[in-house]
């Protein structure tokens, strides 16, 4: 019971932290706040990886099979007629976004230089992959907060580039 409650929580508060950090990234991007962005970024990747861990615990018995079957299942709700194969781009998103975190504790410096064709790929396949999961498979108003956040993440965008313009 416990894990069952842990998998939803856990993912909850990954996306919330994870919409903090980039929204963070996103409106200061003179690197004042880096810090704090890197703290949610990270803290977010852990609790996404103890989603992860508690959701093959509790409802796929570590089977790769019934994880398969049941993205099937629950996308073909959302999107009919998909198969099972965005387990893969799961898979995928936790090697991606543990890698991102990974490397922005390598430094601050060396992470803000990396270049906009490695960032703006991978930050636009996280945010697809995040909003999509909360589409899919977030419950109740969890999934209304979802778009909530990803204005959010929008608006910050929108603020930061008009904040580096600005005279």
């Amino acid at each position: 019971m416990l894990v069952n409650a842990l998998t939803y929580i856990s993912i909850d508060a990954a996306v919330v932290l994870y919409a903090a950090a980039i929204s963070v990234r996103l409106y200061w991007r003179n690197g004042c706040q880096d810090g704090l962005a890197r703290l949610a970024w990270s803290a977010g990747c852990i609790l996404y990886i103890t989603h992860v861990v508690c959701a093959f615990t509790a409802f796929y018995c570590w089977s790769h099979s019934v994880a398969y079957r049941e993205t099937a299942r629950q996308a073909s709700e959302f999107f009919p007629g998909t198969g099972g194969g965005g387990l893969y781009l799961n898979y995928l998103f936790t090697a991606v976004w543990l890698i991102d975190a990974s490397a922005w504790w390598r430094g601050l410096a060396a992470y803000r230089g990396l270049p906009r064709r490695v960032q703006w790929p991978t930050q636009t396949f996280l945010a697809f992959m995040i909003f999509n999961g909360a589409a899919v498979f977030a419950k109740g108003p969890f999934r209304f907060a979802a778009w909530g956040l990803t204005a959010m993440v929008f608006a910050a965008t929108l603020a930061g580039r008009a904040r580096r313009t600005a005279p």
